[in-house]
């Protein structure tokens, strides 16, 4: 998973977008829209978010390691999660299913207490 996300082209092209549609004008929910379905836009936000359940879900089943993917990427997935609460909200709505993204909600939700800051060097060897 981890080498997946750093190498695969099409992932990262689709994270490439994602990060400039969730700081956008655009609010992510308008993606949501029958309109949008078939869209880049909407295609890279469903990649992105739907590669974090599949994170989530490894957690949770113990075959990918929490403390690992804590400290190699909480910050942006809680800052992702929360970017994406509106969007992920609409898709529930639409679908009438609270459990779209329900994974990707319960990692982040046990996640959310204060963000832990990369340690400097010389802090790491003591």
């Amino acid at each position: 998973m981890l080498s997946r996300r750093e190498w695969d082209a099409d992932y990262l092209s689709a994270r490439t977008e994602f990060n400039r549609l969730k700081t956008g004008p655009t609010p992510l929910e308008t993606w949501v829209n029958d309109e949008h379905k078939n869209t880049t836009q909407s295609d890279c936000i469903r990649t992105v978010l739907n590669d974090y359940e599949l994170i989530a879900v490894g957690i949770r089943e113990d075959i990918l390691d929490e403390e690992l993917y804590k400290v190699w990427f909480k910050t942006s997935f809680l800052r992702d999660y929360n970017l994406s609460k509106s969007y992920i909200a609409a898709m529930r709505k639409k679908y009438s299913s609270d459990q779209i993204f329900a994974e990707l909600q319960n990692l982040a939700e046990s996640w959310d207490d204060q963000v832990r800051l990369p340690l400097e060097k010389d802090e790491q060897k003591q």
